[in-house]
């Protein structure tokens, strides 16, 4: 299939429905890799799905915003899945000496003084 204006529709409304960028393409008659090829080299490509992507999302935002009255949580669900980077937050603990922390933290446990270290 060649890139056109209407498949680009097809595949733009699709992503407005929730699916998934790598499922979009064989739902409307290309390849993922087709697709991703696509969105690399067509600008008006990348930035129809991207906005069709924003969109879903500016849809499932107004869901959680109706709240009053109704339960988002399934909407809420959603986009911490799709986007966890943005909606399910990490966090990151570090040491840089783990046994180092560790004894420190038994120490405290135990009610033993932490040595001042310089």
């Amino acid at each position: 299939m060649k890139y056109s204006s209407e498949l680009l529709l097809k595949i733009c409304s699709t992503l407005e429905t929730g699916t998934q960028e790598k499922d979009a393409g064989p739902l409307c008659g290309i390849s993922e890799r087709t697709y991703f090829y696509w969105k690399n080299k067509y600008s008006e490509f990348k930035s129809k799905t991207e906005l069709s992507i924003l969109k879903h999302k500016q849809k499932l935002i107004h869901y959680i915003n109706l709240g009053a009255g109704k339960d988002p949580k399934i909407a809420l669900e959603i986009l911490k899945i799709r986007w966890p980077h943005e909606w399910n937050p990490t966090f990151n603990i570090s040491f840089i000496d783990p046994e180092a922390e560790l004894k420190k933290t038994l120490d405290i446990l135990k009610g033993v003084e932490p040595k001042n270290e310089l």
